[in-house]
């Protein structure tokens, strides 16, 4: 499956899911954003899996990271297995315990 697409983003967190923001895969690029962050970053699929890092920085507001912290700008790793419509994997911050992240394909590209 191309990963080429509009998806949603989750993280768990020690409450559960939380709604994390939309993000666009294209050509090995990462694009996104929340309430309070924009995303960036790059991604490389082989397979089932997809590997990629992410830059998350805040733009409005004083809203804690998915960690629970405030840090204006956040640097992480992704590693993932897709599925079908779905991405599934933990998302790692250094200094902080790793976080699982479920994605869902939600439209396609134009």
């Amino acid at each position: 499956m191309a990963l080429d697409a509009l998806w949603t983003v989750e993280f768990q967190v020690s409450a559960g899911w939380m709604n994390g923001g939309v993000i666009v895969l294209k050509s090995g690029h990462v694009f996104g954003g929340d309430s309070s962050r924009y995303y960036l970053g790059t991604f490389k699929a082989e397979g089932v899996r997809v590997n990629g890092e992410l830059r998350l920085i805040q733009y409005f507001g004083q809203g804690p990271t998915a960690w629970g912290d405030y840090a204006a700008v956040v640097d992480a790793r992704v590693a993932g297995e897709v599925g079908a419509g779905a991405i599934t994997g933990q998302v790692s911050r250094s200094g902080h315990p790793d976080l699982s992240f479920r994605m869902t394909r939600r439209a396609e590209l134009p």
